[in-house]
């Protein structure tokens, strides 16, 4: 695949106005998340609960610089789906939105719980 085939699966890709509202939004929470843990890990303690699944007790702490796991997965899980949404974008439309929905989904899920989490120990 040539890297002008690339350019135009881009450009094909930021045209259309969903995708567009979409990484916009995708972004943002992205940024959220960077900003809010910017402002509040000086004042985090050092231990935080992090597993719910896990039975009560210490075993659901975890040390506070997980939360930085937040903003990589949502970077990571955004560039892949950006990634496949464009190249599936003009052979089949429904996957390649469906990807970029999801992707806005996990990361507005992560601002969530990032923020549950800061709220719950401060």
């Amino acid at each position: 695949m040539s890297i002008f085939y690339s350019l135009s699966l881009l450009g094909q890709f930021w045209q259309e106005k969903i995708n567009n509202t979409f990484v916009k939004w995708i972004v943002f929470f992205i940024l959220a998340q960077i900003v809010i843990l910017f402002f509040t890990f000086s004042s985090l303690p050092s231990q935080i609960p992090f597993y719910y699944s896990l039975p009560w007790g210490e075993i659901r702490l975890a040390p506070v610089a997980n939360l930085f796991l937040f903003p990589l997965l949502s970077v990571f899980i955004f560039i892949v789906n950006s990634m496949l949404s464009m190249y599936y974008s003009p052979k089949i439309k429904l996957l390649s939105q469906l990807l970029i929905s999801i992707a806005f989904i996990f990361n507005l899920f992560a601002l969530i719980g990032l923020i549950h989490i800061i709220f719950l120990v401060l």
